[in-house]
This record gives C-alpha cells, structure tokens and sequence, in this order.
C-alpha cells in the first residue's frame, strides 16, 4: 500500500499551482495510479468522487496515514459540497489535539495531524452557514500558526507542532518558511470573512498586516485598491494601483506579464468604478490582445458593454472568449455571468444557448463546479 503520510493536500501543487485557475478537463481515472502521486492527479483534474473513494482505504491505516487519508477524504467531500458529511467526518477523529495524535521527536513532541484537517475545521462552518463560528475557529488557527511561527523562531531545539509535510529533521528554516506561508494563508482567509461581512476596514488592516510581510507584491496592493473601490473611495484606489505601477515599474526586466496586465486591468476597474465604461473596455481590451486567455478581463469586458447598454455585444465577447479558450474560461463567476445575460435577453435563441451552456459544463467541469448557477433566477 502507498504511504500517505508524507503527503497534505493543502501543501502540495493541487493548492500551489495555478490548476485552480485554468481547471484541467476531465479524463478517465481508470488510469490513474494508487497512491499519493495519483490522489494529486485526480484532484487536479477534478474527479473528486474517485479521490473520496480511495481515500476510504485508509480508515484502517496507522495512525499516520489514517490522518492523511482522512484529510483527503473531507477535503474531496467538501469540494462535492457534502459539507455536513465532511463535518461528521472530522468530528469522528476526536479533538485534533487528542494525546494519540503526539509523537516523539529529535526536538521533542510534535503532532501527527496534516495542517489540512486544521484548516479544514475552520473553513467547514464557513461553508454550513456558521459565519460566526468560523471567524472565531480561523483566528483559532491563526494563533495557532503564530505559536508555530515563534517557536521556529526560537532556536533549532524548539519544535513546532508538527507537519507531516516534512521529515522530522526538516531544516529549521524550511519550516519557519513553511508556517509563516501558513500563516498568511489564513489571514488572507480571514481577508475574505470580513469583506464578506462588509466590515472593509478589518479586511484593510489585515491586508495592510499582509503586505508589511510582503513588500512591493502587487496582488496584495491590487486587493487592497479593490477593497477601496467597493467602499467608494476612488482617491485611495487609485493610488493604491499607482503603488502597483510603480512596483511593476521598479521590478524592470523582472517583471512579469502577468504583472502588466494587472496594471492594465486595475486600471479598467478603475475607468468602470467612474462610469467611464468606453475606457474600461477599452483597459480590457488592451490585457487580452496580449493574453486572449485572460477571463477576468474578458468577464470584465463583457460587463462594461453590458452597463453601457449593449447587451448583445455584452453576450457576444463573452460567448466569443468562452468559444476560444474554453478551457481558461471554465469559471464559475463567468458562466454564472454569461448565464444572466442570457437570462436578460430574454429570447428563444438565449434560452438554448444557456441549455448548451449547461449540457457542456456539466459534461466537462470538475465534480466540484457548481451547477446551480444555471438554474433559473
């Protein structure tokens, strides 16, 4: 049997690549291998059906890898949106502090339990209606990842929780980087609670918190002006992109062209959040003649026409990008857009296009992708 006890789905590529962002179409898992190396490949595919099926054969495993298999196992049901299920799950392993999850170490007791079921516990409330709760259990994890923060900090004696992503005797600094990447990874967690909830200045200063570990990164100054826009103050928001310029501009040769069509697309946010929709397009237009590909510009586009009173040239750029790369623009907020504006127009031929819109994304989409966003309004 292959070990699992190495391997957590939220530290491996399935989080860290960009397979989140351009979902892979998906193909039969009858091929796919047993084992950690194949777990990965089925998620990046989508097919998490099969990924919660193997997993149950790690219920009657060691301790190590019963953990890892349980994480898998929620992670898949979570991402079927079989949250209550997922939650029952969980729950079964007893306290995740439980004494029998602790080993001993070269640098003393650590725990057993991947960071995934961790973070799990604090994201299935959020996802079963407990908004409260969850806000409470995310800045519990982050504490968490604090204490872990300081005690790598503290000396290469002091011992961290425990990872299973790493061996015992993983450099210090390799887990020092490790729990503060984790560390960040929840305050951007909880970034999206409190802008959820419409209390933007908590969500500004923990980006603000962000971006002091994090100099010049241009996402996190991007997030921060969109933040700004949706309270309405434009003067911030557009300074906060002309700090996006200015690093893209320092970086020089450096810079990436993902970072360039940033700057193009805060600057088409912008141009809409001032009713110059003409502009906005245009700003849109601009990132995709560079990069076709690029559905929040596309999505973005769309919608300048839209608001500018054109809806038919609204569908048609949408259906036109969608017919190009369809693979790119397998994304829930563009269908669920393209689907309105059908919706809209209101016609026989809108009707049937939304049908075959649905028939295709049901065919080809990951497990997870939610098909609700083609039901009636």
């Amino acid at each position: 049997m292959a070990t699992l006890s190495s391997f957590d789905p939220l530290s491996s590529d399935v989080i860290q690549s960009e397979a989140w962002d351009v979902i892979q179409l998906r193909r039969s898992t009858t091929d796919v291998p047993d084992g950690p190396t194949g777990l990965q490949t089925l998620a990046l595919q989508g097919s998490w059906r099969a990924v919660a099926e193997r997993t149950n054969a790690y219920r009657n495993a060691p301790v190590d890898d019963l953990l890892v298999g349980a994480a898998w196992h929620i992670f898949a049901l979570t991402k079927l949106r079989q949250y209550g299920n997922a939650a029952d799950e969980l729950a079964s392993l007893s306290p995740l502090d439980s004494p029998q999850y602790i080993q001993e170490g070269p640098r003393g007791p650590s725990s057993k339990v991947p960071f995934a079921l961790r973070w799990l516990q604090a994201v299935l409330p959020f996802l079963l209606g407990k908004q409260k709760e969850a806000v409470e259990r995310t800045y519990d994890l982050l504490e968490f990842c604090r204490l872990q923060v300081e005690k790598c900090a503290s000396g290469p004696d002091a011992q961290p929780v425990g990872d299973s992503t790493l061996e015992e005797d993983g450099a210090p600094l390799e887990l020092s980087e490790l729990w503060n990447r984790r560390q960040e990874m929840v305050v951007a967690m909880l970034v999206g609670h409190h802008t959820r909830a419409r209390e933007y200045v908590v969500a500004l200063r923990w980006l603000g918190w962000l971006l002091d570990r994090r100099k010049g990164d241009v996402q996190l100054l991007s997030k921060i002006g969109y933040v700004q826009l949706v309270l309405g103050d434009l003067r911030a928001a557009a300074a906060s992109f002309q700090d996006v310029i200015r690093a893209v501009a320092a970086a020089g040769p450096l810079a990436t062209p993902a970072d360039r069509r940033l700057v193009r697309r805060n600057q088409g946010l912008l141009l809409f959040a001032e009713q110059d929709y003409k502009g906005a397009e245009a700003a849109f237009d601009a990132v995709l003649r560079e990069d076709p590909g690029d559905y929040i510009a596309a999505n973005n586009k769309s919608v300048c026409r839209m608001y500018a009173c054109n809806l038919p040239g609204a569908v048609q750029s949408l259906e036109a990008a969608l017919q190009a790369n369809p693979q790119s623009f397998l994304q829930e907020t563009v269908l669920l857009n393209l689907c309105s504006m059908y919706e809209l127009s209101s016609s026989t031929a809108s009707t049937e296009s939304k049908r075959r819109l649905t028939a295709w994304a049901s065919r080809v989409g990951p497990e997870d992708f939610d098909l609700s966003i083609f039901r009636p309004a």
